[in-house]
């Protein structure tokens, strides 16, 4: 409910797409953001899955890890990407 709330407030009602839930890697390349609010278990085992869900330049913005695990985070998107 928040979500529409917020892209109301945003003049960005019916623009967005909003899901809930674990993405099932079904689609692919049809997103231009991903908007994640997760642990850090979870956030791991969504990466490999984020390159299928996003179109090409997308973009996904993770979020609800503490600061010091930020750098598994950024390894894991690292191996994903080849570096």
């Amino acid at each position: 409910a928040n979500a529409y709330l917020n892209a109301d407030l945003n003049d960005l009602a019916g623009q967005l797409r909003f899901r809930w839930g674990e993405y099932p890697g079904g689609e692919s390349s049809g997103w231009d953001l991903v908007l994640s609010n997760l642990f850090l278990g979870p956030l791991l085992r969504l990466i490999p899955r984020l390159d299928r869900a996003l179109r090409p330049g997308g973009g996904a913005i993770l979020a609800g890890i503490l600061e010091e695990q930020g750098f598994a985070l950024d390894e894991a998107a690292a191996a994903l990407a080849g570096g």
